[in-house]
């Protein structure tokens, strides 16, 4: 793997893996994207170690919000985010500190069923997040706020607080 401290993404930069290799970066602070992270023929995998803010195209193949954290997310009016999301532990929380939209996303958190709490957490903190076309699952979701699952896919969710949900959305389970 390769790593950094903090990163910053410039206006008309782009980060992405090598044609034909898959590629993993390491971030330990901040990662700030003002231009593009996107895969090529291969995977970027990107491990977050702290906050992630996004003000430009983000879609590396993976994001992992690693362990024992907690991670603010946050991006630009008319920005997203894609590609597939993952929490390391049931410790690790993502809180929202602007209203953030996922497009055609797997956000997965993690599942412990012998140690409680027994998913990650995701918090919205006040704001209005938006997945459009999404799979959220093992996550506790703590929330006041309006949440718009448009044609996702929820599974092994837990919501705390007086969330308030809006669009169309299936549950499921494996069982």
């Amino acid at each position: 793997n390769t790593s950094c401290n903090h990163i910053t993404i410039n206006s008309g930069a782009t980060l992405t893996n090598r044609d034909g290799y898959s590629t993993t970066l390491d971030v330990n602070g901040d990662f700030t994207n003002y231009g593009s992270v996107v895969n090529t023929n291969a995977s970027l995998y990107l491990n977050l170690y702290a906050d992630l803010y996004n003000a430009g195209t983000y879609y590396p193949y993976s994001t992992v919000f690693e362990s024992g954290s907690k991670h603010e997310i946050s991006q630009a009016n008319g920005k997203y985010f894609e590609g597939r999301y993952h929490t390391e532990d049931t410790v690790a929380s993502i809180v929202f500190t602007s209203d953030v939209e996922f497009r055609k996303a797997l956000l997965q958190g993690y599942a412990n069923y012998s140690v409680a709490p027994y998913y990650a957490k995701i918090e919205t903190n006040g704001h209005n997040p938006y997945f459009n076309e999404c799979e959220i699952l093992q996550f506790r979701i703590v929330s006041d706020d309006e949440i718009n699952f448009d044609k996702s896919y929820l599974r092994q969710l837990m919501f705390y607080e007086d969330v308030t949900t809006k669009g169309s959305f299936s549950v499921y389970s494996n069982s």
